[in-house]
């Protein structure tokens, strides 16, 4: 039974993706989020003699999308069509949890987002991703 956790040796939030938007305040504040969810959850934070280690990842990637529809809807006899590009932002939210005696990994949740190109994320929707993350930790909780 795991009760006591902390953060993996060395640990830092992990951030892998464009450099112009990474941010250590947002980073910051999904370990905490995460602390706050572990804890309510009644799990106590403990550096010296934990049980699991926590391990959180932050994966942005651009991207584009083409989309395109008709330019005249009365004149189907020569189709021509209008296209638009979108950039936008996929955004992965990845929790791991390790055994701290023997390293395997014994929970992970990744939770994606879409968002627009430059994101500004807000801190009730990092909030609202972290408890969906865990709400299934630990493994057995809502019947699972």
């Amino acid at each position: 039974m795991y009760k006591d956790y902390c953060w993996l040796k060395g640990c830092t939030a992990t951030y892998l993706g464009p450099e112009h938007l990474e941010d250590s305040v947002v980073l910051n504040l999904f370990r905490a989020y995460i602390d706050d969810e572990l804890q309510a959850k009644g799990f106590i934070k403990n550096e010296d003699d934990s049980d699991f280690l926590v391990n959180l990842r932050i994966v942005l990637e651009e991207k584009k999308s083409f989309f395109a529809y008709p330019a005249d809807f009365d004149d189907v006899s020569t189709p021509s069509f209008i296209g638009e590009e979108y950039d936008y932002v996929k955004g992965s939210l990845i929790i791991d949890m390790l055994d701290t005696k023997s390293g395997k990994l014994i929970w992970r949740s990744d939770a994606v987002k879409y968002l627009q190109s430059n994101p500004q994320v807000k801190e009730k929707e990092m909030r609202r991703g972290v408890s969906k993350s865990l709400r299934k930790f630990p493994p057995g909780i809502d019947g699972k």
